[in-house]
């Protein structure tokens, strides 16, 4: 856990005089991104050959929590992560080579166009 003591809290009062008080705030990073590769070869590492959670830490230099939640997930989904949870970075609707040649042209007629306006464009054609 880290602790970041820069934020301040500014209450404006009447007039020029600022009320200001630092606060210790709590930031805790978001964990580094483990690739569902990295999390199919802990239980081949287990399983098939035979090493210990703590060696497969060393090894992929993981936490021992990912280590045991990759391997329920193995024993619950026969597959190394959760197909249920939410992916990362999924984008609902991405553009096409085609959607960005529309939006270029159309960036090219007119100058100054609200994204709103590209988007009913976008999807009226």
């Amino acid at each position: 856990m880290f602790f970041f003591a820069v934020a301040l809290i500014c209450n404006v009062g009447k007039g020029p005089q600022y009320e200001c008080k630092s606060k210790s705030v709590d930031v805790t990073p978001m964990p580094p991104y483990i690739s569902n590769d990295l999390k199919g070869r802990i239980p081949a590492l287990h399983h098939e050959q035979g090493y210990s959670v703590k060696k497969i830490c060393q090894l992929l230099n993981i936490k021992k929590t990912l280590v045991y939640e990759t391997l329920k997930h193995h024993r619950t989904f026969s597959v190394p992560y959760d197909p249920n949870a939410q992916r990362r970075g999924l984008c609902l609707r991405c553009l096409t080579t085609t959607d960005l040649s529309f939006i270029r042209a159309l960036l090219n007629q007119q100058h100054t166009v609200y994204l709103d306006e590209v988007q009913e464009q976008l999807l009226s054609r």
